[in-house]
């Protein structure tokens, strides 16, 4: 019994040793050490995937896209630059190359340089999510080891040029319109804001036709106009449209006008698009020819309509 006891103990404590040995010889590496990048000094973000490129440039303070340095979505690229600042590596994941299992071979990898002026300061490759998608597997410059960054970042970063573009075609603060006047063919409306208060002296908003005496029912528009100036006060675009200048479609009668009067005047014009198409508009907002998404566009077009009396017709199939 006695001889039973101690081969027991001799491979607990043989197996105790293994598990010891083994972990320090796994642990018995250092990280390699990656300088806090000063995201305020870069000029000019790169990313690669296969033989897709797109390239940011810094102008001023905006950045640009693409080498028609098109305006870029500031908060995109304010998620680019955030990953940069904050990169981290934090685990050795494999010494081998093996970079299909963690989608760091040359189809699947998305490369992305740092510069500073002309001059590169950073280079590393994306690859997929970690299983806990608290972690990234990514390699550095001249380092064929994989590792774990801090974060879950790839799709910030796998994304084509259009996608990167600004596409804002409205922006205006509902509180500071004080008019806006809609058009189609010859029928037309402004409608003028104008401050009420009730019998306990609150302070708010109604809106009334220009062209009406002021008997007339002033609130009969404030809930849809509420409704519709919220639906365009940060209007992004579906699409841009290329080939298509902004110049050539202002010689252009549109389907649709629409004048907001702030402290400056906003244009907004919608053209007729055919059954499979989508509605293309110019905006004193934007400098290039866009397209609406489906439900943007029928959402606007039914309000304009609204205010200016034309019955929405129910197609029959």
């Amino acid at each position: 019994m006695k001889k039973e006891y101690l081969i027991l103990i001799l491979v607990i404590v043989g197996l105790s040793a293994y598990l010891f040995f083994h972990k320090e010889n796994r642990d018995n590496y250092t990280l390699p050490v990656i300088e806090k990048i000063d995201t305020a000094g870069v000029t000019a973000i790169e990313i690669e995937k296969g033989s897709q490129a797109v390239r940011f440039d810094k102008a001023g303070k905006d950045w640009t896209v693409t080498e028609d340095h098109f305006p870029a979505d500031a908060s995109m690229v304010e998620t680019l630059l955030d990953t940069i600042k904050t990169f981290q590596l934090t685990a050795l994941v494999s010494q081998k190359s093996d970079l299909n299992r963690y989608e760091l071979d040359k189809e699947n990898r998305i490369t992305v340089r740092i510069f500073k002026s002309d001059q590169k300061v950073f280079e590393f490759a994306i690859g997929k999510d970690a299983p806990t998608f608290n972690h990234t597997f990514v390699m550095i410059e001249k380092d064929d080891r994989v590792y774990h960054a801090a974060g879950s970042f790839r799709n910030d970063y796998d994304r084509d040029a259009a996608d990167f573009r600004d596409k804002r075609v409205l922006e205006v603060k509902k509180d500071a319109v004080k008019s806006f006047t809609v058009s189609k063919g010859k029928l037309s409306k402004t409608l003028v804001a104008e401050m009420t208060k009730d019998e306990d002296g609150n302070s708010s908003v109604s809106w009334k036709p220009k062209e009406e005496k002021q008997g007339k029912d002033k609130t009969a528009y404030s809930k849809n106009i509420s409704t519709f100036l919220a639906s365009i006060s940060y209007l992004k675009c579906d699409t841009f449209v290329p080939g298509k200048i902004k110049s050539e479609m202002e010689k252009i009668t549109p389907e649709y006008t629409l004048t907001i009067e702030t402290d400056k005047n906003i244009s907004f014009d919608l053209f007729k698009a055919g059954k499979e198409e989508k509605v293309l508009g110019i905006s004193s907002m934007n400098d290039y020819v866009f397209a609406l998404s489906d439900f943007d566009a029928k959402e606007i077009m039914e309000s304009m309509d609204q205010f200016l009396g034309i019955e929405k017709v129910d197609k029959k199939e």
